[in-house]
């Protein structure tokens, strides 16, 4: 809490209890992806290793087994072929 905070707090402590919430809910909306898909905390995110490199590495050398998955998951999940119905990839 700064010295604002904690002078409000003093003179109105229902004011200064509503500022605090104000100020949580704009931490909330303003951490992006940091806590989804680019989270490093999350459990589920903590072994996606990664590494950037260029279209060649990342796309053309493994275009056969990005086109297997996809086909795969296109016949055995519901959700990425729904997913591809509303894009207008599919009908």
């Amino acid at each position: 809490m700064n010295m604002v905070d904690r002078a409000i707090a003093v003179v109105s402590p229902a004011r200064a209890v509503r500022r605090q919430a104000a100020r949580k809910q704009l931490d909330i909306l303003n951490t992006g992806y940091s806590n989804s898909g680019a989270s490093k905390q999350k459990k589920s995110m903590r072994g996606w290793l990664f590494r950037g490199g260029s279209t060649k590495e990342d796309i053309d050398e493994n275009l056969d087994t990005l086109r297997q998955r996809s086909r795969d998951l296109y016949m055995n999940t519901p959700l990425a072929t729904g997913a591809l119905v509303v894009a207008g990839f599919l009908y």
